[in-house]
């Protein structure tokens, strides 16, 4: 059976009609000059800093934590041996500056590196040949591929 198709009452179409103009105001306001003025500089700020820092840097990735790179910073060294990826060439070594802070909040600072980490891999430094982290896009063929039939030894 079929049912009639309701027609909107008096009220609804007065809403309509009214979020219709509203949005088409909104839409408009910016190209008639009906907008917000332009960005003004806040406040005066002094040119130096409190604290040595005047520059930070966060550093997101995708399902990777804080600790991935600095849970034994700045301890962290190259491996003895370490070269350049692909060369014979000796890799940079790393040697943190020496006013780097060292109290700050880590797994090493907090104990929780063996034996107290219950983890059997300890947190560590990437090679640059382990650096290399190419990624796959996150579609479902791509997701099959690295399946690779059960054997899923195509994932980075």
């Amino acid at each position: 059976m079929l049912h009639p198709v309701k027609r909107p009452t008096g009220k609804r179409l007065a809403a309509a009609g009214g979020t219709a103009a509203a949005a088409a105001l909104a839409l408009t306001s910016g190209f008639l000059g009906l907008g917000a003025g332009p960005a003004t500089a806040g406040g005066n700020h002094p040119a130096t800093t409190t604290t040595p820092i005047k520059h930070v840097v966060v550093i997101f990735q995708e399902n990777v934590s804080f600790d991935h790179y600095f849970a034994t910073y700045p301890k962290a060294a190259n491996t003895p041996g370490e070269t350049l990826q692909g060369t014979a060439t000796p890799a940079p070594a790393f040697t943190a500056a020496g006013n780097t802070p060292k109290g700050i909040n880590t797994l090493a600072n907090a104990g929780l590196l063996a034996p107290n980490n219950p983890n059997s891999v300890q947190p560590s430094r990437l090679s640059p040949m382990q650096a290399v982290t190419c990624d796959q896009d996150h579609n479902y063929g791509a997701e099959q591929k690295a399946y690779n039939g059960g054997l899923m030894d195509r994932f980075v």
